[in-house]
């Protein structure tokens, strides 16, 4: 189903909810309304509201498959399956391709048709996360450690950085107003933790009441996107509420009950150094 689209023409959220919805039909470029009527949008569109780009962002699924969604959350593409299963992927800014981790490999991913196609073995045991600074520096994370890498994308191989000595990857990295952050977990506890990129050590965390963030992705200066299991968040980390830090979006399998839960994300743009 390459270049599957659906469209939600008017949409009005409610958080906990939404209005009563069509169930989405099948087919390129068909489109569904949401029944409006007396109800209000809690917040506006990000693209709308905070200037947030109008480009897509990737993001993989469980069935291994590729997707775009654009920022405000009302339309989802499928791009077509990767052949593999991938944790994360991330755009290169030296040469403008897309690159995918998988637990043991690295592959460079075709952006218009989803194929991956294998680079090398990481050497990682569970690598989940993965992200590009704008020298084309690729860093990535594992599950089952606090270590910090770098990718060599000729090769694939993983050479440690250093660890942060406290909080194992819950499967995604993204560059956020000149800071690396990781998706972390500590116990059942999950945060944002920002990390030097020379020496791995923890600059600050942030707790968060979401699980499964295994997509991040900045768009642009203060703004911050996450992915967990089927759900498209808006995140604010400087909130004072723990509960205020994640807005809900949209629910991507409204938009097609053919997305499986999300496992990675990458967005072409917004490409920084961590200071």
């Amino acid at each position: 189903m390459k270049n599957n689209v659906v469209v939600f023409a008017t949409l009005s959220f409610v958080l906990g909810g939404c209005g009563s919805t069509a169930v989405p039909t099948q087919g390129t470029a068909s489109s569904v309304a949401l029944s409006t009527a007396g109800q209000h949008a809690t917040f506006a569109p990000p693209d709308q509201k905070y200037g947030g780009s109008q480009e897509p962002i990737y993001f993989c699924d469980y069935h291994d498959v590729l997707w775009t969604v654009n920022t405000a959350g009302t339309e989802v593409t499928e791009v077509g399956s990767a052949g593999v299963f991938l944790t994360d992927v991330a755009f290169d800014p030296e040469n403008g391709n897309l690159y995918g981790i998988s637990t043991t490999g690295f592959y460079r991913v075709n952006a218009e048709t989803g194929v991956a196609t294998f680079i090398g073995n990481t050497g990682l045991d569970v690598g989940n996360a993965l992200i590009f600074n704008q020298h084309g520096k690729a860093f990535a994370a594992s599950y089952d450690t606090t270590d910090l890498y770098s990718i060599d994308v000729r090769t694939g191989a993983a050479t440690t950085i250093g660890s942060n000595n406290a909080y194992e990857s819950s499967g995604a990295l993204t560059f956020y107003n000149q800071g690396l952050v990781l998706s972390g977990y500590a116990g059942s506890s999950n945060y944002l933790v920002w990390l030097n990129p020379k020496t791995a050590a923890v600059k600050k965390i942030v707790a968060l009441d979401v699980n499964n963030l295994f997509g991040l992705a900045s768009t642009g200066k203060g703004i911050l996107y996450g992915f967990a299991n089927t759900d498209f968040y808006r995140i604010y980390p400087t909130r004072k509420d723990i509960k205020r830090r994640t807005v809900l979006i949209v629910n991507l399998d409204n938009l097609n009950p053919d997305v499986a839960n999300v496992a990675g994300a990458a967005y072409d743009g917004n490409f920084q150094q961590s200071r």
